[in-house]
């Protein structure tokens, strides 16, 4: 079935191989640590051998191409797809400071493979493909751009504490604080709603469906009819059942999200196989996320630390990215809905928001 698909699709984004990753996933057999070969970085081994490499950021993937034929491989994995066989190494292919790095062992698995059953591509060749992946230029990001979805809005006014403080506000001053240290860091952000205006969440999630953000981060302020309730805990999705997975809402998003990638259109197949892997990869990355901003604000900002939780809420179950939910305080609580009216606390919930993000990013 497998090589089945990989003769159909071809030439189709390096996205499809994270089937092949995430389908045969079975318990990962550890190796020891001095049975692991010494990592190097692939971009040195690329301009060697005269190998095109590419980055596709929206799937986490490099593909290797010679002059034919080509590897693929997904980041934190430690396979390789060489046509339609699976290769294994010695450890997993990882990012660090825009920089990726291959086990020991690929040479010997993957370049001499590529170079011994096809003609090394000639230099002239790999300049005119490589573009702007020219030697110097091959940016490579876990994470470049990302949505902040401010909770409520407009007629929708969230939870309201007993002095008349509305969420709507104290979140949206929160996202937009947060928007601009991130623009500062060098991130590329979107915000679901800049102002007081109503959107649905239908339309937060088509927003995030619609880009090629990297993460989606939604921020709220709690209540509780226990008024002792306090502190901050960040939301992951919940393991979805088969009803939410083939939610009317969730079908429309996976629809835009493959108009921006380059593969066949109108393949269900392929479309369902692309599900699965955002989805295993949505799950992980979420937790590594929440636990990062989470530990963050409860540090930085002094909030107690209520943990993180799974939850399907909409804007959760509806996106295909990583993607979290922020409860910053409850508002329900009197000290806690001062601190919340205060500009400089909110400062500090935003710069601890910032924080988790890019320890996130620089996992």
């Amino acid at each position: 079935m497998i090589k089945k698909l990989l003769q159909l699709l071809g030439n189709l984004s390096v996205v499809l191989f994270a089937f092949l990753i995430t389908g045969c996933a079975t318990v990962k057999v550890e190796k020891p640590v001095e049975q692991i070969s010494a990592e190097e970085e692939l971009r040195p081994l690329c301009d060697k051998y005269n190998l095109v490499c590419k980055w596709d950021g929206l799937s986490q993937s490099v593909s290797l191409k010679g002059f034919v034929s080509g590897a693929k491989m997904i980041i934190d994995s430690d396979i390789v797809i060489i046509g339609d066989k699976r290769e294994f190494l010695d450890g997993d292919i990882k990012i660090r400071s825009s920089k990726v790095y291959v086990p020991g062992d690929f040479k010997s698995k993957v370049v001499d493979i590529l170079i011994k059953t096809e003609e090394p591509a000639p230099p002239e060749a790999v300049k005119k493909e490589r573009g702007r992946f020219q030697k110097g230029d091959f940016i490579v990001k876990k994470v470049n751009y990302i949505i902040i979805d401010a909770g409520h809005g407009g007629k929708d006014p969230g939870a309201i504490s007993r002095s008349g403080i509305q969420e709507k506000g104290i979140v949206l001053d929160i996202a937009q604080r947060l928007e601009g240290i991130l623009r500062e860091k060098g991130f590329r952000v979107s915000m679901t709603r800049d102002s007081d205006k109503y959107i649905t969440l239908q339309e937060r999630t088509t927003i995030a469906s619609s880009t090629e953000a990297d993460l989606f981060i939604s921020i709220h302020a709690n209540a509780s009819l226990a008024r002792k309730a306090n502190g901050v805990e960040v939301y992951t999705l919940m393991e979805l059942g088969l009803a939410d997975k083939y939610e009317e809402q969730r079908k429309i998003n996976h629809s835009l999200v493959y108009k921006n990638l380059d593969m066949a259109q109108g393949n269900n197949e392929l479309e369902s196989i692309v599900s699965d892997m955002y989805y295993s990869n949505k799950q992980s990355e979420s937790q590594k996320l929440a636990k990062s901003i989470i530990s963050n604000i409860s540090r930085l900002a002094k909030s107690r630390y209520r943990g993180i939780k799974e939850e399907r809420y909409f804007v959760l179950r509806n996106t295909l990215i990583p993607a979290v939910l922020v409860e910053v305080g409850f508002l329900s609580n009197q000290k806690e809905s001062v601190l919340l009216g205060n500009k400089s606390y909110r400062q500090k919930l935003a710069d601890s928001i910032a924080k988790g993000i890019i320890d996130y990013v620089h996992q």
